[in-house]
C-alpha cells in the first residue's frame, strides 16, 4: 500500500532531486534504496511531469 505524499515529502524534494543529479551514478549505487525509490516514484508521478515541462531556450 502506497503511502500519499506528505508536507514533509514535498519540503525536502527538491534538495534531495538535486543532491542525486550531482553524481547521479553515485546514488544509483548508494545504500540509499528506500530514498532512491521515493525519488524515482515522485519524478515520474503525473503531478511532476506536468508540472516540470521543458520551455524552449
Amino acid at each position: 500500500m502506497a503511502l500519499p505524499i506528505s508536507l514533509a515529502d514535498i519540503a525536502i524534494f527538491p534538495f534531495i532531486q538535486q543532491f542525486s543529479a550531482v553524481d547521479p551514478a553515485w546514488f544509483e549505487v548508494a545504500p540509499y534504496t528506500k530514498v532512491s525509490a521515493w525519488l524515482n516514484k515522485l519524478v515520474a508521478s503525473n503531478l511532476f511531469i506536468g508540472i516540470m515541462q521543458k520551455q524552449p531556450t
